[in-house]
């Protein structure tokens, strides 16, 4: 390494928050231990005292500095970080790397590698063009033990073999394009500890700059979704048990007919399961549901739960019927043999036999076999996962069973009681009976239990069955009902209740009944409620609406108001220069005048003339802008004379109100490209309404200066103000502050409004500061050509490439089926210098591309018979020299995923209609340069 070289060195800072809690579940890994190389080169490093204190740190603000070719391979010490990749990294030999010793290293790699090892955040880089590699500590359980600590220092595509077809493409487009990318919930397939296993990452590649401003690397920031995305997909899966067997509570057989249904849909946690149920002798436990298509061996359809032999079957269904505990086998293949493995080619070695049991119950209802995903660990989340899908079934069948007993009371009392209890269990409205003063459960329909997300609420008190009902107040109603004796009636009453995970707002009408016995004491409480959420939300959903409703009439009205405020503003300042022309010119043509009165006359009518032109030219320039037939007629100026040139045609006005006009002009502020007349337009509109509202006597000042790299014109007034409740409305158009018959002040209220849209067509801004009583000062910011090739460039006279004509010379096909778009598009690029030609079909642009050439299509996405994609495609097998034509598409569809399909299918840029012309020249020649040479 020849030279010097030093970089900026910043002492390390106190390490921020605590260390992430270990996964109780997950055993603790035992600290590796060192070779004798590394345990030597870290104590050579942690003796270097002089570069201690020197590691890289760009969030520190005490700096020192280092020589580069002081930092020798043993002491590089300025690597950042306590952790355990921190000190990997300054032991590794990395000379022995692609990427050298770490002194040879470019500042660029120094400075990521210091953020990504002092980071908490899982980071990852891979750096140089075999894709050398780096990891923090956070980043090290999503390698998993088959790549930590191998990866650290080795190549990408060799540690990343089995997903190099998913994650290559993507550092293609970061090394080769600069794109960035975004992947969310992504699922990458890895292999972790000797298996492959199903992991969800959201992550994204951003390209990070070498010292020469090249792509030196990939830095990926990544956090592992697969326990989030995981518990999702299980909790729906729970949530769908819950709600379809809760419905299926008349018999035992439906609610497992229920739950086959459920499981054969969620095989990418369940690939398999059987429920067995005891049968009415209490002893044999059969086969009632299966799923995962098993072989018949593997299934028996009736186990004797009492056969103590039966331990040798292919599952132990009957030792766990019998001790009520779960069982987990991890060696089924061994045992049983290659079974479905849902969704993944692999077979699961692993089972849990469950017993579906309540809580408190002596004996379970049956037995749960669930099998585990080949692609899945049988953590304490599947562990819980499938405790939670047994207790649901437990739950169902509670249910079922209560229902049966129901049944059979209901059936041994008389037709009326029978009748009764029919209805109570069939009524639409959620019935309960709660009894003692603890209010516990003894009678709950379906609709009830329905209601409550399906819990098992038989035999609890509300405090335990319903905790979240109590905690809003509920339970007390509860209490003052039995201890008063009297009813309690609630209507739209907002509860939430927990269904599943989540908390859901409900509404309800309901009544609190007593219940008395013989003696007269309250026993019990009789609960009816009618669900009745979507009519509260209906109706709120009505106010909503007409709320809107009356806020948009409102408006209306508003807009109704301001329109015949215009109109009768613009009848009379019509009307008032009209009656001086007519006057004058009545008494001129009637009379002999005298000289002087002929010039008076004279003078008047010009006067009228010119106030009356500009008057409808203002409305007229406010109809242009309006409908987007504003043109702006660009071309360098000198903004002194342009200002100088306002003045003097205000000056008059000035004069006679004595009010003088003070210029303060910057003799040379840069090359400025607009509309000459356009920008003395806005200055007379400024210096016009400075004039209006200053008292007899005062100055306007107008000031013209650099700031940055745009033109600053300044505008102000010691005049009366503008009242600060205005200001928000100052540029809208036909607004004025004073709109009576008794103003002092004439106009239309466009002269601001105009002044803005002017402004913001030259890519300029326009401010106001403002008091009342204490004048206003007018701000506009124009931009500033600051590059002697741009004023060069915006003076000549060229054939391609002007400010005018941006596209001038460049041969445009655009194929859209709309004739509409293609008469918009055509002129809007004829406009902009383009050389056009449409098409309304793939047939009819592919016509002309075999006649002639041209430099850039543009096609429409949604066309009939073939779209733009079948263009793309025959393009593209065209000869050699077509295939480079750039293609752009335009569509008006937005649906998530059009415009990562349209760049993958090959398009150069994906545009959105409505376009402005800006846009579509930029994107134009981004792909063809104006001045580039091409054949004709």
């Amino acid at each position: 390494m020849t030279g010097e070289r030093t970089v900026t060195a910043l002492a390390p800072e106190e390490p921020r928050g605590t260390e992430e809690p270990r996964n109780p579940e997950e055993p603790e890994e035992p600290e590796e231990p060192r070779n004798s190389e590394e345990l030597r080169g870290t104590e050579e490093l942690r003796g270097t005292e002089e570069l201690r204190g020197a590691r890289l740190n760009p969030c520190n603000a005490n700096p020192q500095t280092v020589r580069f070719d002081e930092v020798s391979e043993k002491q590089h010490a300025w690597l950042p970080g306590d952790g355990e990749m921190a000190e990997r990294t300054r032991a590794l030999d990395w000379s022995k790397t692609p990427l050298g010793a770490i002194a040879q290293w470019p500042r660029s790699l120094c400075t990521i590698v210091s953020v990504i090892l002092t980071s908490r955040h899982p980071m990852f880089l891979w750096w140089g063009p075999e894709l050398i590699q780096f990891y923090n500590d956070a980043y090290r359980t999503s390698l998993g033990q088959d790549r930590h600590p191998h990866a650290l220092g080795a190549r990408g595509r060799e540690t990343w073999a089995e997903i190099w077809d998913a994650i290559g493409p993507q550092i293609e487009a970061v090394v080769k394009r600069g794109e960035s990318t975004w992947n969310e919930d992504h699922l990458v397939p890895i292999t972790r500890d000797g298996r492959l296993e199903e992991v969800y990452w959201t992550y994204s590649y951003s390209p990070v700059l070498d010292d020469d401003a090249r792509i030196g690397g990939i830095l990926v920031t990544v956090q592992e979704t697969t326990r989030r995305v995981q518990s999702e997909r299980r909790l729906a899966m729970l949530r769908a048990l819950a709600e379809r067997t809760t419905a299926a509570v008349r018999s035992p057989a439906e609610v497992c007919q229920v739950a086959e249904e459920v499981f054969a849909q969620a095989d990418a946690d369940l690939p398999f399961a059987l429920i067995y149920l005891f049968g009415d002798d209490g002893r044999t436990l059969r086969l009632v549901s299966s799923t995962g298509n098993l072989p018949p061996d593997t299934r028996p359809e009736e186990v004797d739960a009492s056969d103590q032999t039966s331990e040798h079957a292919p599952w132990p269904i009957a030792a766990v019927a019998r001790s009520g505990r779960i069982e987990v086998l991890t060696d089924v293949q061994d045992r049983i043999g290659e079974l479905p493995g849902g969704p993944w080619p692999e077979h699961p070695d692993t089972a849990a036999i469950l017993p579906i049991i309540r809580t408190g119950q002596a004996r379970p209802y049956g037995v749960l076999i669930a099998g585990v995903s080949p692609r899945q660990r049988f953590d304490s989340g599947c562990r819980d996962f499938f405790g939670l899908l047994a207790a649901q079934l437990a739950a169902s069948l509670a249910n079922a069973h209560a229902y049966a007993q129901e049944r059979q009371r209901a059936d041994a009392a008389v037709e009326l009681d029978r009748a009764l209890r029919e209805i109570f269990m069939m009524a639409p409205a959620a019935i309960a009976v709660l009894r003692g003063p603890e209010h516990v459960f003894e009678v709950a329909n379906p609709t009830y239990l329905q209601l409550v997300g399906g819990r098992d609420v038989f035999g609890k008190n509300v405090c335990d069955a319903l905790p979240e009902a109590s905690e809003q107040g509920f339970v007390e109603l509860l209490d003052r009902v039995y201890s008063s004796g009297e009813p309690y009636v609630g209507r739209e009453v907002r509860l939430l209740l927990q269904r599943g995970n989540d908390l859901e707002e409900v509404y309800l009408d309901f009544v609190y009944q007593p219940l008395s016995g013989g003696d007269g004491r309250v026993g019990g409480i009789f609960v009816h409620a009618v669900d009745i959420t979507s009519q509260v939300r209906a109706r709120q959903a009505a106010e909503q609406a007409n709320l809107i409703l009356v806020r948009q009439d409102e408006e209306l009205r508003e807009a109704d108001r301001l329109k015949d405020e215009f109109l009768a503003t613009l009848s009379h300042e019509i009307r008032t220069p009209l009656t001086s022309i007519l006057g004058w010119t009545q008494m001129l043509m009637a009379t002999a005048p005298s000289r002087e009165q002929t010039m008076i006359g004279l003078e008047t009518i010009h006067r009228s003339a010119t106030a009356q032109s500009r008057l409808i030219e203002d409305v007229l320039d406010v109809s242009r802008i309006t409908t987007g037939k504003m043109r702006l007629d660009r071309k360098p100026t000198d903004l002194r004379r342009v200002i100088e040139a306002a003045v003097e045609t205000v000056q008059p006005a000035g004069d006679a109100r004595g009010t003088s006009i003070h210029l303060s002009l910057e003799a040379d502020i840069g090359q400025v490209v607009v509309d000459p007349d356009r920008v003395q337009q806005m200055v007379w509109n400024l210096l016009s309404n400075a004039l209006k509202f200053s008292p007899a006597g005062a100055t306007v000042e107008v000031v013209l200066r650099r700031a940055d790299a745009h033109a600053i014109i300044e505008v102000r007034d010691d005049g009366v103000g503008i009242p600060k409740e205005f200001l928000p409305h100052l540029f809208e158009r036909f607004r004025q502050a004073d709109s009576s018959s008794k103003r002092s002040h004439s106009g239309l209220g466009l002269g601001l409004a105009l002044t803005k849209n002017l402004t913001e067509l030259h890519g300029g801004t326009i401010e106001v500061e403002s008091e009342s009583g204490r004048g206003s000062q007018f701000r506009i910011s124009l931009p500033i050509v600051t590059s002697t090739a741009q004023q060069d460039e915006s003076t000549k006279n060229t054939d391609r490439g002007t400010p005018e004509h941006p596209l001038a010379g460049i041969k445009v096909l655009f194929v859209d089926d709309s004739f509409d778009s293609r008469l918009l598009f055509q002129t809007m690029l004829q406009n902009c210098g383009a050389e056009v030609t449409t098409a309304g079909s793939v047939n009819e642009a592919l016509h002309y591309l075999r006649q002639t050439r041209s430099d850039v299509v543009i096609t429409d996405v949604a066309m009939p018979d073939r779209d733009g994609y079948d263009l793309l495609e025959e393009i593209r097998t065209l000869q050699q020299e077509t295939a480079l034509l750039p293609v752009l598409a335009l569509t008006a569809q937005a649906r998530g995923g059009d415009e990562q399909r349209a760049r993958s299918a090959g398009f150069q840029s994906y545009l959105r209609k409505p376009i402005d012309a800006d846009h579509l020249v930029k994107e134009i020649t981004r792909h063809v340069a104006p001045s580039s040479p091409r054949e004709t």
